[in-house]
């Protein structure tokens, strides 16, 4: 009931953000670089609204090619990479997984030379990439971190 209750209200903010075009309004902060910058992490405030996300490569490193996950406020940033660390953690091979993710995104296990790691797809558009359980934690722990 609660992931629902989470789905539910991270699809309404992202839906009422994106449509007000919070991201050309916004301010975006990079909070951290992770992986030689493969991945990063992103704090986005407007107004009295702040939204968290990450981007990561595609799924073949293309250098000019990162995707962009929005995850949601603070709480709700700190929530999704616990659950990312616990599910990357029981997986098996061939499970697919919602993430409880505004945009719809869909994780799968996927092993990249011998370590588990989660692929994500962006919405409806084809696109994924992938993140293993180590970039997790140090988003994690930014999270934490931050004020």
């Amino acid at each position: 009931m609660k992931k629902i209750i989470v789905v539910i209200t991270l699809t309404v903010i992202n839906v009422t953000l994106l449509s007000q075009g919070f991201q050309k309004k916004s301010k975006a902060e990079r909070i951290g670089i992770y992986e030689l910058g493969n991945y990063y992490l992103y704090k986005h405030s407007a107004d009295s609204v702040t939204v968290y996300s990450f981007t990561m490569r595609d799924k073949e490193y293309n250098s000019n090619n990162f995707i962009q996950v929005i995850i949601g406020n603070k709480e709700e940033t700190i929530e999704f990479f616990e659950n990312f660390i616990v599910t990357i953690d029981s997986m098996e091979k061939g499970d697919q997984f919602e993430l409880g993710l505004p945009e719809g995104n869909k994780g799968f296990y996927y092993n990249l030379l011998g370590v588990k790691t989660i692929g994500i797809t962006v919405g409806n558009i084809g696109e994924w990439g992938f993140m293993n359980k180590t970039v997790a934690n140090n988003m994690l722990k930014d999270m934490r971190k931050e004020k």
